[in-house]
């Protein structure tokens, strides 16, 4: 579940972008919002704790940005995502203060936001692992971040880690089941971390350590669609 924190002062632009998330989200995101820093104060001293927080640079009289680098010294986990009519007038300030997990222009593109919570949504994950059955025997518990694809070969998955590879017995279906989201099963062989992907040319996806992958015709539009 993804728990998001709006921070506006202008209620129905909070609730414009409330609905948004959970029309696309639904039981999968938790949304609280705070029309004031008196409302933030109350929600951080409750104990709340967040994946993204949409913050106004000005909410009321405050200065959303400070509030931002403030609450981030005391929540690193927080990720930001500001929110303004003029964002032109803060871009300096705001990546000298915190480095910003995106930027919303007022009115705010829709589309634009769900792709940046999906995004964090993808890197909260990836800060998670699956716990496998190495060859040999031994058990380890690998982050998804490390992974940058499964590669099936006859009865043995080939784990191509950054730098490294590991080998198990195991089906891909059987593993696909067990992997998140950003995990893509472009080719009955292949299984590919989309968060390594680099780039995507005719049959081929390119990931960040330069390796290319296969897409069959089967996966092709599904693939370009994820």
């Amino acid at each position: 579940m993804l728990k998001i924190l709006i921070c506006e002062d202008e209620k129905e632009w909070a609730e414009s972008i409330r609905t948004l998330i959970l029309k696309n989200y639904g039981a999968d995101a938790q949304v609280r919002v705070c029309l004031s820093k008196e409302e933030l104060d109350r929600e951080e001293k409750s104990g709340g704790e967040f994946d993204a927080v949409l913050m106004d640079i000005q909410l009321g009289g405050e200065n959303g940005i400070e509030l931002a680098s403030e609450l981030k010294n005391r929540h690193p986990q927080w990720q930001f995502i500001f929110v303004s009519g003029y964002i032109d007038e803060y871009l300096e300030g705001m990546f000298l203060s915190i480095r910003p997990a995106g930027v919303l222009r007022k009115p705010v593109d829709g589309d634009l936001c769900i792709r940046l919570l999906e995004k964090l949504s993808r890197e909260k994950q990836s800060e998670q692992g699956i716990l496998m059955k190495l060859y040999g025997g031994r058990i380890r518990k690998i982050p998804f971040k490390e992974i940058n694809y499964f590669e099936s070969d006859k009865r043995i998955v080939k784990i191509h880690l950054t730098g490294a590879e590991e080998q198990c017995y195991e089906k891909l279906d059987n593993l696909e089941k067990h992997l998140p989201d950003s995990f893509l099963r472009c080719h009955r062989s292949f299984l590919v971390n989309m968060d390594k992907i680099t780039g995507f040319e005719k049959n081929k996806i390119k990931l960040s350590d330069g390796t290319t992958v296969d897409v069959s015709r089967m996966k092709m539009k599904d693939s370009r669609d994820k």
